[in-house]
């Protein structure tokens, strides 16, 4: 249940939201649940970010122990409604995308877990009005942060969200639909086990040649003491490892596109307009939606670029010049073990491979153990390979054995096995620190 109420001591309207962690009828937190729910609002209400609802305050109901939250309240309209009225077009969608997982990333950090804790019907997220700036702003989920709700926190529910606010629900699309938004979906769909928000926020970015803004201009948050734990006896986790954390993010430009768009739909924009602004406030092209998957293709190897003689290289008649430093190297792209045709374009080059171990195989070669991530894997399918011949004791069956059933990220130079109709992606794992093992 939500309230409308005024906070008289900050002297500003705030949205008070009642909740029920354990049902209707499951009654509310008891007194140390009560306690480590208050030191998790104290800590939430020091963060900022634009698309996120900041935390006024909060606590639990004398009487029946029930908590609430009391937020900033967003004058706007809810993305439920513009929504059925006319879809986003992908610019928006980005965005919205973007900022749902930019403010996941924040609260991951508070919350020592990384998941999606925002809310994610369309429902709940508010458009603000123009003069605000503040362009889609979201509500952090109690269920998703008290527990039991598993299934909502992973990325699949921001895929959910993207397919509705562009209208693609039980659709098939094109990689190149929503200029190149399609093909991250179909990506995160597959990925979604695997990869990191701050992954899928990048990857989103270079798909849509947008740029990804909070890596980039996210100021540092000065050092803090972790807050202390509190030991409560609950009947489901709990989420309450904390750290101070305060961002500070440029405003979106949402609120402005909202503003077209409505001026658009009455075919009243500015006449000054430049063109590609006004074709991106309408609809987007129903040929973007295809009634059916192409065939992946086969990814041939590039050719080795010819090699440039030092002599041609040379040149004599140019001033010596303070050799500029390296760049540095971007860190290795993770790629799921299963998205064959993006592993085929690594080969030769260092990746990281991810996925969930499922069996050791010691019988296929003598001279290998190969971790496979899939029960019946394929011929062609990726594999992480261990030789038996001066294999260091930290990556025998046993230590091998310990990854059954584990998420983990192989880092390392990736080759194609080739033989007769053979392409089979391998990384030769020849150091532990080259696998790593997540819980």
């Amino acid at each position: 249940m939500v309230f409308r109420a005024f906070d008289t001591e900050a002297e500003q309207t705030v949205a008070v939201r009642r909740f029920f962690p354990f049902g209707a009828d499951g009654g509310g937190l008891h007194a140390e649940e009560q306690t480590a729910y208050e030191i998790a609002i104290s800590r939430l209400a020091g963060l900022r970010h634009p698309a996120l609802r900041s935390v006024i305050c909060g606590g639990c109901d004398p009487v029946d122990g029930m908590p609430f939250i009391a937020t900033e309240w967003i004058e706007g309209d809810p993305l439920d409604e513009l929504v059925s009225r006319s879809v986003l077009p992908p610019e928006a969608a980005t965005l919205l995308v973007t900022q749902a997982l930019e403010v996941s990333e924040v609260l991951s950090r508070v919350l020592a877990e990384e998941a999606v804790w925002v809310e994610t019907d369309l429902q709940t997220i508010i458009v603000s009005r123009p003069d605000s700036g503040r362009g889609f702003t979201f509500w952090i989920s109690p269920f998703k942060w008290l527990g039991g709700h598993d299934a909502t926190r992973g990325l699949d529910s921001i895929a959910d969200l993207a397919e509705k606010a562009l209208g693609w629900s039980g659709k098939v699309v094109s990689d190149q639909a929503g200029r190149g938004f399609g093909g991250w979906l179909k990506w995160l769909r597959k990925a979604a086990a695997t990869t990191t928000l701050k992954e899928a926020r990048e990857s989103l970015a270079a798909a849509t040649g947008t740029e990804p803004s909070f890596s980039a201009k996210r100021r540092p948050a000065a050092p803090v003491a972790p807050a202390k734990k509190v030991a409560v006896k609950r009947r489901r986790p709990i989420a309450f490892f904390l750290v101070n954390t305060t961002l500070a993010l440029a405003t979106s430009s949402l609120a402005a596109w909202v503003y077209l768009r409505h001026l658009a739909q009455k075919d009243a924009l500015p006449a000054g307009l430049p063109a590609i602004l006004r074709d991106a406030l309408m609809p987007s092209s129903p040929e973007e939606v295809v009634e059916s998957f192409e065939a992946p293709e086969e990814t041939e190897e590039p050719p080795p670029s010819a090699e440039v003689p030092a002599a041609a290289a040379e040149t004599p008649s140019a001033a010596p010049t303070a050799a500029a430093p390296p760049a540095p190297e971007p860190p290795p792209e993770v790629v799921p073990w299963n998205d064959y045709k993006r592993l085929l374009a690594f080969n030769g080059k260092n990746v990281i491979v991810a996925g969930q171990v499922v069996k050791i195989d010691s019988k296929t070669n003598r001279d290998q153990r190969y971790v496979l991530f899939s029960t019946r894997p394929g011929k062609n399918d990726f594999r992480g390979a261990v030789a038996l011949k001066n294999r260091p004791p930290d990556l025998d069956d046993s230590s091998l054995g310990t990854m059954v059933g584990k998420r983990v990220r192989i880092h390392g130079k990736l080759v194609i096995q080739r033989s007769g109709g053979l392409r089979r992606p391998i990384i030769q794992i020849i150091r532990r620190d080259a696998v790593e093992v997540f819980p």
